[in-house]
C-alpha cells in the first residue's frame, strides 16, 4: 500500500513547494536519480532519509502520511495562528469554517479545489487582519 502512496505523496509535495527533485537531491546529499527513483517506485528511502525528507519539506512524518492532509504546510500555519485566538475569535472562525463548508462543498466538483482554497485563504487572511484590528472586514 505505502509502496505506492510514498512516491506519489513525495512528488505530490515536492511539486507543491515548487522543488525540483534536482535541488532536492542536492539539498539532501543524495546522488543525483535518488529522487526521480523514489518517484518513480524503483526504491524506497531508508528510515532516516525519509526523515531528512521530512524535515527537507517542513512536515511531520505524520503529516507525510495524512492523505487528508493535501496542504500540511499550510495547515501548521492555520493552527498557529488559530493557537494565539481567544475563545471568542475562536468560536467565530469555526462559525465561519461550517457556513464555507456549507456554502462551498456543493461546489466542490464544478470548481477547481485550488481555486476554493485560494478563496478560502484569502477571505481567512482578512478575517484575521480584522480580529488583529478588532473590527470585522467584509469582502
Amino acid at each position: 500500500m505505502y509502496e505506492d502512496f510514498l512516491p506519489e505523496r513525495l512528488a505530490k509535495l515536492r511539486t507543491q513547494k515548487g522543488i525540483s527533485a534536482r535541488d532536492m537531491f542536492l539539498s539532501l546529499g543524495q546522488a543525483n536519480n535518488y529522487i526521480n527513483n523514489i518517484e518513480n517506485k524503483k526504491a524506497l528511502p531508508s528510515m532516516q532519509a525519509f526523515f531528512y525528507i521530512c524535515e527537507y519539506l517542513d512536515v511531520t512524518p505524520q503529516e507525510f502520511f495524512d492523505e487528508g492532509n493535501a496542504h500540511p504546510e499550510a495547515l501548521q500555519a492555520f493552527i498557529a495562528e488559530v493557537k494565539k485566538m481567544d475563545s471568542q475569535s475562536l468560536e467565530y472562525i469555526l462559525g465561519i469554517m461550517k457556513k464555507l463548508h456549507f456554502v462551498l462543498y456543493p461546489m466542490i466538483f464544478r470548481i477547481c479545489p485550488v481555486s476554493i482554497l485560494v478563496i478560502i485563504q484569502e477571505k481567512f487572511r482578512n478575517l484575521l487582519y480584522g480580529l488583529k484590528l478588532g473590527k470585522w472586514i467584509s469582502s
